[in-house]
């Protein structure tokens, strides 16, 4: 396998840096030397094919390791990224649904306080008659009247709770 040089400290002075690169030749030249006798050895050991196919797989496995090396460290980077992305991604999504919420709870409010108007009206208009209805008729309307504005009340109260804490 190939040694890589590791960059030496910004500390080292110039000789020092000499010093780095004149070690890293001489432990690569000393590599080649091992890997030489190890063919040599093989050679004597084995015949030629067999030798030749063993510094082919362990050219192969070489390659593969540096190759999986590469694979991981582009993983890790995905990784990180997705990670960065989906946190950005989270907050704008709350951030849109916070918005939205806290339009439609305007808009609800709206509404209601146009159906509570709608629902006072109707009732100022409910007693000038009646007298021309059944009892029981106009009790039932009127209770129904002011539960209807008291169901509007109740949910503008719900929909003020919404807007705070979509705010």
């Amino acid at each position: 396998m190939p040694i890589t040089p590791q960059s030496p400290s910004p500390a080292l002075s110039p000789a020092g840096q000499s010093e780095a690169d004149v070690e890293i030749r001489v432990l690569r030249r000393r590599m080649e030397q091992l890997q030489t006798e190890l063919r040599v050895y093989r050679t004597n050991k084995f015949n030629q094919d067999t030798a030749r196919r063993m510094e082919d797989l362990e050219n192969d496995l070489s390659m593969l390791e540096i190759e999986r090396d590469n694979l991981k460290n582009k993983l890790e980077r995905a990784e990180q990224t997705l990670q960065q992305e989906s946190g950005s991604v989270k907050v704008r999504r709350a951030l849109e649904i916070a918005a939205a919420t806290a339009d439609t709870s305007a808009q609800l409010n709206d509404l209601l306080s146009s159906l509570r108007i709608e629902v006072m009206a109707a009732e100022g208009e409910f007693e000038q008659y009646a007298q021309n209805i059944p009892r029981a008729s106009f009790e039932l309307i009127r209770q129904s009247l002011k539960d209807s504005q008291q169901h509007c009340d109740e949910a503008r109260e719900l929909l003020r709770k919404l807007r705070e804490v979509a705010e």
